[in-house]
């Protein structure tokens, strides 16, 4: 049976990956379940290769959100986040723009890696060989969020 402590790595403790204010002040379980502790674990081996490759501190933000932290938050219906796939943060002595581009040179596999809301979001398949290796901004467009590949 998996417990949040398989999160823990080197650089990182299990709470980094579900620690929410939002969640805390509004009285929301954020606890994952079995399924979200699998892919939770993938998520925190691919954190921890980030920070090895970078060798710089990275803060998490947001890691795992539960559907209602994700609703409460404003998410989007469809994060990846709720998968226990994606995280936010940033990177320490550099901007989030400069931390994509150096994210991108580390050739880390990912999905998805962007700039949003002033933070950088990365997202993972459970299976790496899925894995696009997209890199770009998210904008807020008329109340919905577009990527781009532009950094």
């Amino acid at each position: 049976m998996l417990t949040l402590e398989n999160l823990r790595r080197p650089n990182f403790k299990p709470e980094d990956f579900v620690k929410s204010n939002t969640a805390q002040q509004k009285g929301i379980d954020n606890t994952p379940n079995q399924n979200h502790l699998m892919a939770g674990m993938v998520l925190a081996d691919k954190m921890q290769e980030l920070r090895d490759k970078i060798n710089l501190p990275i803060i998490i933000s947001s890691g795992f959100r539960s559907a209602e932290l994700n609703k409460a938050i404003g998410g989007a219906p469809s994060s990846w986040h709720m998968q226990f796939l994606a995280c936010d943060f940033n990177v320490k002595e550099l901007d989030p723009y400069e931390a994509v581009l150096k994210i991108k040179e580390s050739k880390v596999s990912l999905d998805k890696c962007f700039v949003e809301r002033n933070c950088v979001h990365i997202q993972t398949c459970m299976d790496e060989s899925k894995n696009r290796n997209f890199f770009g901004t998210a904008t807020k467009v008329n109340g919905k969020w577009v990527v781009t590949n532009n950094i």
